[in-house]
């Protein structure tokens, strides 16, 4: 069996949107999987703590069907992809700040893929 290696990336979204400001980052992770053969794409949606869980939750999972609609209309196999959304219940910062909540908005790329391990030729 052959090793894999789990990338994973982050990409940010403003308060209550689920639409990036920018595509920038996300044509660099399309970039980056159509040069590697992903075996899987997790694509997780978070918010911050403002608004109702159910709210949130249902934002969460409304940013990543838009991250995973993206890297499908550019070419990324369906069949790879993992969508779902956590809502406000995974903070990776203190949702007590300005700063912190626009950390947590954000939608988390694990990226599984085989590991190539390349011998050095003399």
């Amino acid at each position: 069996m052959t090793p894999l290696k789990v990338v994973t990336e982050n990409i940010l979204f403003n308060h209550d949107s689920s639409t990036v400001n920018t595509k920038i980052k996300l044509d660099d992770i399309v970039k980056q999987l159509t040069e590697i053969n992903e075996e899987e794409v997790n694509i997780v949606g978070h918010t911050d703590n403002i608004g109702s869980t159910v709210y949130n939750q249902a934002l969460s999972e409304r940013r990543a069907q838009f991250v995973a609609n993206y890297l499908q209309q550019s070419g990324i196999s369906t069949s790879k992809l993992t969508v779902s959304g956590k809502g406000e219940s995974e903070p990776v910062s203190d949702n007590g700040s300005m700063s912190g909540r626009a950390e947590n908005r954000r939608v988390m790329l694990r990226i599984t893929a085989p590991f190539h391990n390349k011998k050095e030729t003399k």
